[in-house]
This record gives C-alpha cells, sequence and structure tokens, in this order.
C-alpha cells in the first residue's frame, strides 16, 4: 500500500500521530480499498462503489447517514494512517483539498483512481496499466459523442496519468441492459469500419490464441488444467466461423455507464478495440453485472445474455447473426484475455474463481454438441477443485475424460470443500439432478446429466472403515501429489497405506489392479491381516476417548439411516420366450452395478419361498432340473379344483415372499429384477398347468405390493421363432396381444410403471430400460 501512495506523492509518516490524516477501508482480504482525507465531509469514496442490489443500498445509505450526523469519525477513526504530502508532485493540488482513493483491482492492470475536484484521475502502476491508460486517451480522441451518448472530457498530465471529467452528478447506473445501451453500441460501432471475416484469420482470434500460450507466469499454476483444454477446442470449433466484426468498447459494464434523460455518459475506453466479434460489448454487460453482482449460475444467466443479443440484433439489423456461435466467440475471446491477466496476479480475489466457474460452465454447454457431456463434467470437477485442498483416491495414471464410463471417482477433501463442491454441481448447466446420500465421513453422490449418463462421485472428508479412523485426511492432503495430467492424487506411500487399511479392515485381498503399489521389497512386507490392523488402528487417538466416542455413534447413526437414504425397487420382465428377456435382464444387472453401484438380485418368475410342487415327488434339486429342461406349456391338468389348489399355492408365495423379498432386498437398497413375473398368471396360466379365468388371476394382483416398474419385450412373431421356437405363431400373437392389452389397462391406473418395448435393437432397448430406471432411483 505504502509503495502505490508514494506513486501519487504521499510518503508515510514515521511519527503516526503527525501529517496528514487519513481513513482507510480494507477488502475482505486485508488489503486496503478506498483512502479519503479525514476532514472530509462528504463520502466521495462511495464513487467508486456500484448500488447493484438491496444489501448494496442499505451500505451506502448507512455511509451517507453516518455522514450527515458527523459521526464518520468514531466509526472510521480506529483505521487511520498519516502521510506527508510531496508538493512538488503533479497531483499534489488535487490532493492538498478534500479527494477520495481507489486502490485498484489486483493484478497487471492495477491502477488508482482519485477522485477530487470533480474529475477521476487515474494513475499507472505499471508499464501495462500506462499504456491502458494512453489506449485511452488515444481512443477518447478519435470518438465523437452523440444524441444519446457523452463521453468524458480528457486530461492528461504526463504519460500514465489521465483526468477525466465527473459526469456521474444527477445520473444514474442500469443493471439491465436496455434499447438505449443498444442504440449507444450501434452509434458507436457506427464510427468504424464493420467487416465480416473468417474469425481465424483476425487480429484478435490471434491474439486469443496468444494469450492461452502465457506460461511460467506468477500464478500459472492456479489456471484451470481443462478449462485450457476447452479453450482449445472452442477455437477449433470458430477458426473457419465467418464473423461480423466491429469496434467494440471492450469493458461495457453497468458501473461504466451512467444514464440520464434518455442518454448515456460512458467510461472506461482502455480496452476499446476495433475488431471484436458482434455482440461482445452485449454479452460482456449482462455477463459482468449477472456474475459479479447478481451471482447467478450460467443456468440463469444464458437467457438474458439471448435477450440483450436479440435486443442488439434488432436495433442493429442485423437479424441472421447465430447466439451460439457470437457467445462462444465472445467466450474464447474475454476468457482467453483474462487467462493471461490472472495467470500474471500473485493474489486472487474470491471473484476471479466466480467468473472463471461461470465460463468453463458456459463454455461445456456450448461443447456438449461435440463431446460426452459426462468427459466434460469430470474435467469440469477437477477443475473447480484445482486450487483447493483434495486428492483422488486409487486414481488411474490416464487423462480422466478417458475414465471408462463405468467408473467412479473418491475425492478426498474438507468438508466445506465438499458442500462447495455439491453447490456446483447441482447448478451446472450439464446436470439434470444429483442423488445425494449423506454419511457423517463423506457424500455419495450420483450426478444424473442431461443425456442420461452418470458420474459416482465419493466425496470423503475422513477416512473410517464402521467406527474406526485409520488415516488423518489432513496428514494425506498435505502430501498429496500432482500428476501429469493436473491432477492432484495421494502419493505413493498414503495409497499404500489406504489400500492396506481399506481392504484390510475389510478382510478382503487387495485387487490385482492396485498390486502395481507394492512391487517395492519394503511395500511387500506390508501387513494386511484384518485383526492385526484393528489393533493397529485402535490405537490412534482419534478412535479413543471423546473422539472414538463421536465415530462410535457416527457409525451407529450412519447405519440405522442408511435404509431410508438408499431406495430399492423391483422390476419385472415379461415375455413370450425368445423376447429376450434372458439377454436384456442381463445388460440391465451389469449396467445398474456398474453405474449406479446397486446390488441386483434376480429372482425367477416369483420370490420361491416354497418350492415348486413337483419337488414334493421328485426332490428339489430334480425338480428344478426337470423344469429348466422340459418345453413351456405341456402340463395336462384340466381340473378346476387342481388348478384353484396349484393357484393357491403360488398366491401363497407370491403373497407372503413379497414382504420377504421387500425386507430383505429393496430396504437394504437393492434392485430386484424378476424374470417373468405374476402376470403370466394372468396371460398365460397354462405354463404353469393352471386353467383359471382371467378375470380370477387378475384380481389377485390388486393384493399384492405393486412392483415400480413392468416392462414387456415384445417382437413379430417371425422374429421371435427366429430365436426361440417354442411356441407356434398363432400362440405367440396370442400372447403377445394379451400382454399389450394388461399393460395398457394397467397403465391407466398406475401411469409410468408399464411399459411395453419391441425389442429389436439390444442397445436402444437397455438404453431406454435404464433411463427409467435412473428416474426411479435418483
Amino acid at each position: 500500500m505504502y509503495e502505490y501512495l508514494q506513486v501519487i506523492g504521499f510518503t508515510p509518516n514515521r511519527n503516526k500521530n503527525e501529517g496528514r490524516k487519513l481513513y482507510v477501508i480494507y477488502n475482505p482480504d486485508g488489503s486496503p480499498r478506498w483512502i479519503w482525507n479525514a476532514e472530509n465531509p462528504a463520502p466521495d469514496f462511495l464513487r467508486f462503489y456500484t448500488i447493484a442490489n438491496f444489501r448494496a443500498k442499505v451500505f451506502n445509505i448507512a455511509i451517507v447517514l453516518l455522514f450527515r450526523l458527523r459521526c464518520q469519525h468514531w466509526f472510521f477513526g480506529k483505521h487511520k494512517m498519516y502521510v506527508q504530502t510531496d508538493a512538488s508532485h503533479v497531483l499534489y493540488p488535487y490532493l492538498e483539498k478534500n479527494f477520495a482513493l481507489f486502490m485498484g483491482t489486483e493484478g497487471p492492470n492495477r491502477k488508482l483512481v482519485l477522485f477530487a475536484n470533480h474529475l477521476f484521475i487515474k494513475v499507472a502502476l505499471s508499464e501495462t496499466s500506462s499504456q491502458l491508460i494512453e489506449q485511452e486517451k488515444k481512443v477518447l480522441l478519435q470518438l465523437n459523442e452523440t444524441q444519446n451518448l457523452e463521453m468524458p472530457r480528457a486530461m492528461s498530465f504526463k504519460k500514465g496519468i489521465l483526468a477525466l471529467s465527473d459526469m456521474g452528478k444527477n445520473a444514474e447506473r442500469k443493471n439491465e441492459f436496455t434499447a438505449l445501451h443498444a442504440q449507444v453500441l450501434k452509434a458507436l460501432q457506427s464510427q468504424h469500419l464493420v467487416a465480416e471475416a473468417r474469425l481465424g484469420e483476425t487480429e484478435i482470434f490471434q491474439n486469443s490464441l496468444i494469450n492461452l500460450e502465457t506460461s511460467c507466469n506468477i500464478s500459472y499454476h492456479k489456471m484451470p488444467v481443462f478449462l485450457k483444454e476447452k479453450l482449445e477446442s472452442l477455437a477449433h470449433s470458430l477458426e473457419n466461423e465467418h464473423l461480423i466484426t466491429m469496434w467494440a468498447h471492450g469493458d461495457f459494464t453497468p458501473w461504466n455507464c451512467f444514464v440520464s434523460n434518455d442518454k448515456m455518459r460512458l467510461y472506461d475506453f482502455e480496452l476499446a478495440n476495433p475488431q471484436m466479434p458482434f455482440g461482445f460489448d452485449a454479452f460482456h454487460f449482462v455477463a459482468q453485472q449477472g456474475i459479479l453482482v447478481e451471482r447467478l449460475n450460467w443456468k440463469s444467466l444464458k437467457p438474458k445474455l439471448r435477450a440483450a443479443f436479440d435486443l442488439l440484433c434488432t436495433e442493429t439489423g442485423i437479424l441472421n447473426a447465430s447466439f451460439d456461435t457470437y457467445l462462444k466467440a465472445y467466450l474464447f475471446v474475454n476468457t482467453a484475455y483474462y487467462w493471461r491477466i490472472y495467470s500474471q496476479q500473485e493474489k486472487w480475489h474470491i471473484q476471479i474463481s466466480w467468473l472463471l466457474n461461470t465460463w468453463s460452465d458456459a463454455i461445456s454447454d456450448l461443447l456438449v454438441k461435440n463431446e460426452l457431456p459426462r468427459k466434460i463434467l469430470i474435467g469440469d470437477v477437477f477443475d473447480f477443485l484445482h486450487n483447493t485442498p483434495y486428492a483422488a483416491i486409487k486414481f488411474p495414471d490416464i487423462h480422466p475424460k478417458v475414465l471408462s464410463e463405468y467408473a467412479d471417482i473418491d475425492l478426498l477433501l474438507h468438508r466445506p470443500v465438499a458442500d462447495d463442491l455439491l453447490r456446483y454441481l447441482k447448478s451446472h448447466s450439464l446436470v439434470q439432478k444429483v442423488n445425494i446420500q449423506r454419511q457423517s465421513n463423506m457424500l455419495i453422490l450420483s450426478v444424473v446429466l442431461h443425456d442420461g449418463s452418470i458420474l459416482a462421485l465419493d466425496l470423503i472428508w475422513q477416512l473410517r472403515r464402521k467406527a474406526l479412523q485409520f488415516m488423518r485426511v489432513s496428514d494425506v492432503l498435505d502430501h498429496s501429489i500432482l500428476n501429469k495430467f493436473g491432477i492432484k492424487i495421494l502419493n505413493t506411500t498414503h495409497t499404500q497405506e489406504y489400500l492396506k487399511y481399506f481392504y484390510g479392515l475389510n478382510n478382503s485381498e487387495i485387487p490385482l489392479k492396485y498390486q502395481c503399489y507394492f512391487e517395492s521389497e519394503t511395500a511387500h512386507n506390508i501387513d494386511t491381516k484384518p485383526l492385526q490392523l484393528q489393533k493397529q488402528v485402535a490405537q490412534l487417538p482419534e478412535n479413543s476417548g471423546i473422539s472414538g466416542f463421536v465415530n462410535r455413534m457416527n457409525y451407529l447413526f450412519d447405519t440405522l439411516k442408511k435404509p431410508f437414504q438408499q431406495q430399492g425397487i423391483i422390476i419385472t420382465f415379461s415375455g413370450v420366450d425368445g423376447a429376450g428377456k434372458s439377454t436384456i435382464i442381463v445388460h440391465t444387472k451389469r449396467e445398474l452395478e456398474k453405474k449406479l453401484r446397486k446390488k441386483v438380485v434376480v429372482i425367477r418368475h416369483r420370490p420361491s419361498l416354497l418350492p415348486i410342487l413337483s419337488a414334493f415327488t421328485h426332490g428339489k434339486e430334480k425338480a428344478e432340473q426337470k423344469a429348466a429342461t422340459t418345453l413351456p406349456r405341456q402340463g395336462k391338468n384340466k381340473s378346476m379344483i387342481g388348478s384353484l389348489l396349484r393357484f393357491a399355492y403360488y398366491y401363497t408365495d407370491y403373497f407372503f415372499g413379497q414382504f420377504y423379498v421387500y425386507v430383505k432386498y429393496v430396504m437394504r437398497g437393492d434392485v430386484v429384477l424378476y424374470d417373468r413375473y405374476y402376470f403370466d398368471f394372468i396371460n398365460d396360466s397354462v405354463r404353469s398347468n393352471i386353467q383359471l379365468p382371467k378375470w380370477l388371476t387378475r384380481a389377485g394382483y390388486k393384493l399384492l405390493l405393486q412392483p415400480h416398474l413392468n416392462f414387456f419385450l415384445y417382437a413379430d412373431p417371425d422374429t421371435i421363432l427366429s430365436r426361440k421356437k417354442e411356441l407356434d405363431a398363432h400362440a405367440i400373437g396370442q400372447l403377445t396381444h394379451d400382454y399389450l392389452s394388461l399393460f395398457k389397462a394397467l397403465d391407466s391406473k398406475a401411469f409410468g410403471q408399464y411399459f411395453p418395448i419391441e425389442n429389436l435393437q439390444l442397445q436402444e432397448t437397455v438404453q431406454f430400460i435404464i433411463t427409467k430406471i435412473q428416474t426411479k432411483l435418483i
């Protein structure tokens, strides 16, 4: 701070109670934001403050009230400093009276802004900011005012110091992009050349590529790795696009615009450029307001950008411009510019993270047509965590975007970071829904994307097996390492330790794919015996005393609430022999186990609490073998009494077995797949050697718990017979008709539970089924 003050002629006084007394208001990070002379009777520093929301209005009113009551000395007196003023400095005439000083925004473009004698005076703090000030002076000399546009009068003291007239009196800032804003942009653009060119050939595109190649700067390691990859993809998609380019202000924001009597007073022309993509200023106005002031996520911001773009198109008469294409161009040029700025900025304020995260989400939304959403989201997750303490557990040595679609990601991080990541995912443009299972030591997330794909994430802040904590997360995070893909992972020693305890305490072998971590001689001597490991872990301070008691109680509560968090469902598959039920069930089971990490139980036809009837005469094993090798519909029972007794026996199994299945599997969160179900008793009771009227067997269905999802697979008789020749064409056609009628009738009373599927394409059928199951489970 003192170094910056010397630039304008202030020297801190060693005697803290002598010299010119100044008051200071600090930023949240402790750096000075505004400085003014203590005797100033007006809150001139509010000239630098944008009143954009209710909180800002309250702050503004409170400050004005303090000064009117002359209480400012009580409130600000504790934050004061004393300086000597250099009478020979060019700015001395403006500092000897009342003034307010804005200390600027951190970064290579930083400058001081002094308000005094009804002037705003910009003072460069570096060669870069000096060039920007000279650029603004040049632009102001070239531009002409119009009927609805006023610009400040400029007066240059010397290179890097520029005074601008105060145009804020009797005017206000508008936070919404209006027709006036569009008219002003049209008026400015009309003073310069409008051209159409291949974007890749323009100077602004080439400069943006150069900005992205910036390396070895102060904060380059802070830059999000996968955002750069997306920007390169964006550049590739834009390179051959023919776009309209024109003059742009470059920093067209609500806080640089004052409106009064249908006229706009416009400031800050430092970033003006004669060859920017059409719509740049309109996009920038809405984006900066939405991100920095209103704190909107991309989903909420995008419609506002569309409205501003349409308004500008109407005003300028450019009606065939592609919103998505020009939005891509804005995001590429703007993000690439600030990529260079932020890589050169040593200290980052929180707003940088807001901007980068929103720009990244926006680019993901625009690139999703060319790349799988799941791959994009994985990169976005790691970018979001890039500058926080975290470590991926057991992460393979591959680029994260080539992870298997069945791979889940385990992340070790602190609880507040996990909560921030969850909020980020919920608002992400590619995310449809997030299923959350909360435990005392972790969050288990199933993130469903708009294309139906799933990303499974475990966010862990305490490494615990049941009630035993086996590693300290803080120690692990402090020693995490960065792999060649820019992802923080556990170091080799901690990975070995984690695998030893995780699998050892679970009394299971370490999988072969992780044996590579134990190739050294010392690693081979690691003891993985469960009892020995439990004794080691139990001696840790975290597992004794109050900490140990808390761990045991947390584990107890996790166990008690687990059945309420993990939803299980019952799914039935019906169809004639040859419809493809077995194949579909195999693929469905695999998808559910791999993607949704669900335990899947397959039951054939009925709960089977009671054995098949032939077991009483042939024995269970022989009866099951005979049933498996005998063709269906071969029974010769014609007796009504025999059929009633047989049906009563099987119905008893269904009625009581349903509760057994529900308690044993569904309440535990498992998925139950029925290969055939009770519907066979309604439409194909002959298969079970039963001859009863349909109204009777159908009435029995009303007393059963209704499955969550029911799929009837069918195909034309020729296709069925090409797969299996167990029924004739007439029987296949009749059964198909009966099932379709039954499912239509049942679906009319329970919509969304009964689905007939013509099973011709395996992948399409499985995808449809998995989508419906995901809707129920997540």
